[in-house]
């Protein structure tokens, strides 16, 4: 009976291993782009620095992103394909980003993201319903 925990207790934290390390770490088609602030004003010029930021705030702290790495991400950035790059195999379990993300904008913005939800929304779309709301 006791070799049935620790094999459960090695399966588990396996899992979780699997599932957060190299967390808080940008994907590679990410990590090297400079920062987007221009691109979010030049897409939203009626929108101040601090409502782009909290917003990438809220997309970041879902995806346990750092925060100093929010502005590493541009408007027409697909919300479905950052995700892919995370969890390239629609098998593996994931930490519930999208989930959390939805979540989140629903607290901070009133804003169902279900209502918009489709593979291609941009974080830019979403930025600009939330907006429009």
């Amino acid at each position: 009976m006791n070799e049935t925990y620790v094999l459960i207790f090695i399966i588990a934290t396996t899992l979780v291993a699997a599932l957060f390390i190299n967390r808080f770490h940008l994907p590679k088609a990410y990590l090297n782009r400079k920062c987007m602030g221009k691109e979010w004003l030049n897409a939203f010029p009626n929108s101040s620095k601090a409502e782009i930021r909290n917003f990438l705030c809220v997309f970041s702290e879902s995806f346990m992103f750092k925060t100093k790495d929010q502005l590493k991400f541009e408007p027409n950035d697909k919300l479905y394909e950052i995700y892919r790059t995370i969890y390239p195999s629609q098998h593996a379990p994931d930490a519930m980003e999208l989930e959390i993300f939805a979540t989140l904008l629903y607290k901070q913005y009133n804003f169902k993201l279900e209502s918009i939800w489709s593979e291609n929304i941009t974080l830019g779309e979403v930025f600009a319903e939330i907006k429009n709301a």
